[in-house]
Order: C-alpha cells, then structure tokens, then sequence
C-alpha cells in the first residue's frame, strides 16, 4: 500500500509544511547518550532515497543488511548543528534494536514531511493538498503562478521561482504542492466560469 497523507494532519497546515524549501519535523525520539540534544527529520529528495537504496542493495545482504534504514537515518536525522550522524556508518554504530526504534521514528516524520512519487498515494495526497490550498488562498494563489507562458499557449511549470530553488534540488512534495495549488485554482476558475 502506498503511504496516504497523515490523517492526524490538517489539510492547511499540511500544505504549509510542504511550503517550506525543507520541510522539517521536531522528533521525540531522543538518542542514549545525547538525551538533551533535540532532533529533526527533514525531507530528502527521492533521487537522494534512491542512491540510498542503490547502495543498499549492492551490499551482500542486500536491504536485510540494515544499510537501507542506516542510510535513511544518515540522510534525514538532523540537530541543531547539522546531521546527527556523518554518515550511515556513523548510524550503525547505534544498538541495532536503538537503530530500529530510531529508523521507525523518522520514517514516520518522512511520511509527514517528505511524500514521494512512487511510495505515496498520489490521488489521496493530491487531495489533501487541494483542500489545504484552499485553506491558504494566498499562497495558494503565489505558487500556481509560477509558469511560464508559452509562444503558442502552453504552460510550462516554474515552482522552483517560488522557492528560489533549482529545478534538481526541488522535492517531490514541492512538486505534490505546486499541482495542488494549480489543481485548486482550476476548479476555482470552473466554478466562477
């Protein structure tokens, strides 16, 4: 099943999380050792997920090796100072059953914070971002401006203007947001028309 939009989130401030250049979370889980010091999921791209999984799978248990869930925790666990862990080496020093507990946390954030092409719901997350544009009418209406207008009368998208972001450093999620926004504006239109 592909992961749908959290149910606990509110449309609005789901559309606004996504609105962020990298969209973060504060996490609970704290690491022995280093109780004091606060953590922070934040987004990663899917190519970035990708090249985790890639090296995880060369390995010679493949994803069973736990490289997958040492790699993600690598990519996404972040203090105040930077990332938690300088590489998923760095993570795997963890205990293994700390490691789990540790991987299933931020994998909970990246579900709220970081949807991806291809492991979300797309129909349901476009949805919700829909009815959490709505919510937000101004950036609603900031984000799906972002296009270019072509010669003979096509579209071209540009949320990475909204961001001020290259095209290669936007996230899924931006993507997710920017079509909502787009999607919202539509019916909008539709229904004046």
């Amino acid at each position: 099943m592909r992961g749908p939009p959290p149910k606990d989130e509110p449309p609005g401030r789901l559309f606004r999380l996504l609105l962020d250049p990298r969209p973060e979370l504060p996490l609970r889980h704290r690491v022995q050792g280093a109780e004091g010091v606060p953590l922070r999921v934040r987004a990663i791209r899917s190519v970035d997920r990708g090249l985790i999984e890639d090296k995880a799978a060369s390995g010679p248990t493949a994803l069973y090796s736990g490289a997958f869930l040492r790699g993600i925790v690598a990519a996404a666990l972040w203090t105040p100072d930077g990332p938690a862990f300088s590489s998923p080496e760095a993570a795997g020093a963890l205990p293994q059953v700390e490691l789990a507990e540790l991987g299933n946390a931020v994998g909970a954030a990246l579900c709220h914070c970081s949807p991806m092409y291809g492991t979300s719901d797309e129909k349901a997350w476009a949805k919700a971002l829909e009815d959490g544009a709505l919510a937000n009418p101004h950036e609603m209406i900031a984000l799906a401006g972002c296009v270019d207008l072509g010669v003979f009368g096509g579209v071209v998208p540009r949320p990475d203007r909204y961001w001020g972001l290259p095209l290669n450093a936007l996230l899924d999620g931006h993507w997710m947001v920017f079509r909502a926004a787009r999607a919202a504006v539509e019916k909008l239109r539709e229904k004046k028309g």
